[in-house]
């Protein structure tokens, strides 16, 4: 597997955004200019984990530029990558439902923060193991793939959440 293969993973995770951009426009086109807190903190979650997969997805094309090959590529693209679900898919999340009031948090699906820090962190754990023993790049698709799929939940979960 080469580094530019994995390019196929930013045109979907640039997809995805793109896709809420315009499930955003209608919603705030159909309900008008108030967007509800709730499909704030999804449609902020959802773009911080596809933005996180794109950015992942293209960590192995640039280390492969400055000229970085073979087990050392993936344990460092391993190694960024789970420092950007860390961020992305963790403390994201965290920040941005930090910021909604207590009423709206309470609203928040536990098995959504279930997949989030259960599938996020077990990946993140998988990913430094790989970084430090086999260094295969299937751990690093799995991830990326898991982070679409993340991000494709939350995509559904704003598309299909029923509005006052």
């Amino acid at each position: 597997m080469t580094p530019g293969d994995i390019t196929i993973l930013t045109d979907f995770a640039v997809a995805l955004i793109g896709f809420s951009g315009i499930v955003i426009a209608i919603i705030i086109g159909v309900h008008g200019k108030d967007f509800a807190p709730l499909d704030h903190f999804r449609t902020l979650s959802m773009l911080l984990v596809a933005f996180g997969a794109a950015f992942g997805s293209l960590i192995p094309l640039v280390l492969s530029a400055f000229g970085i090959a073979g087990n050392d590529l993936w344990r460092l693209s391993s190694t960024f990558l789970a420092v950007i679900i860390i961020m992305a898919s963790m403390a994201g999340p965290i920040f941005a439902a930090s910021r909604l009031e207590t009423s709206v948090r309470k609203k928040l699906s536990l098995w959504v923060w279930v997949l989030f820090f259960g599938g996020s962190g077990a990946l993140v754990l998988w990913l430094f193991i790989n970084a430090t023993q086999t260094a295969s790049p299937g751990v690093f698709v799995i991830s990326l793939i898991w982070q679409l799929i993340l991000a494709s939940i939350l995509f559904v979960r704003l598309v299909l959440t029923p509005r006052k």
